[in-house]
């Protein structure tokens, strides 16, 4: 939410009559209105300040505050913004301390929390395409975490299956990842405003499938 404040020169005995103080505060509106794109403006609050303005309307000017909603343009690239800048500070601990890299942390995580794994599973979790995952897994197996299993059930995809390193690794990693968010995240916001703020971004999840 956007807020902007105009201040009001000081009126004239004249000006002190209830019809020129309304006219006074629909300036002020149209003033700072006309400073933000009218397709951005989906809520207006207007409060005038009675510690300037008196009983007397007597005061030096009026100020009139206007509250702007943001659209959901807005919190798109707000959401964006979050998910960049924690990505990169979340990564660079683990980088820094000698971790997993998070482009590997994300796909070993739900290797070991899949049964049968396969890379359709970490593109579907993950939501990302099933050839960024294959290449991801490939780089996971590069690095000697995991290994590809001929799939029974199916000859043309295979079962994924973590190595003991890449089992050591995740769970190193995991303590950081865990550390380091608890940081960005718990520590911000409360334990309500969390409920409130996985559920609002489950149902936009949702929305984008």
């Amino acid at each position: 939410m956007t807020s902007f404040t105009a201040h009001l020169p000081r009126p004239g005995l004249a000006d002190h009559r209830p019809g020129r103080r309304l006219e006074r505060r629909k300036a002020a509106i149209l003033l700072l209105l006309y400073s933000e794109p009218f397709d951005r403006i989906l809520g207006l609050t207007i409060d005038v300040d009675r510690r300037q303005v008196g009983s007397a309307e007597a005061a030096s000017r009026c100020v009139v505050r206007l509250q702007i909603v943001t659209d959901a343009r807005d919190v798109f690239d707000r959401l964006v913004s979050v998910e960049i800048a924690f990505w990169e500070r979340v990564d660079a601990r683990l980088r820094a301390e000698g971790r997993l890299a998070l482009g590997q942390l994300l796909p070993m995580r739900v290797m070991a929390t899949t049964p049968r794994c396969r890379v359709f599973d970490i593109a579907a979790q993950l939501q990302i395409t099933v050839g960024a995952a294959s290449k991801t897994v490939d780089r996971v197996e590069a690095a000697g975490h995991c290994v590809r299993r001929p799939n029974p059930a199916d000859r043309r995809s295979s079962l994924i299956e973590m190595t003991e390193a890449g089992v050591t690794a995740l769970a190193d990693a995991e303590v950081v990842f865990e550390d380091e968010v608890q940081a960005r995240v718990g520590a911000v916001l409360s334990p309500a405003e969390l409920v409130q703020l996985v559920g609002l971004l489950d149902r936009l999840r949702e929305a984008a499938r």
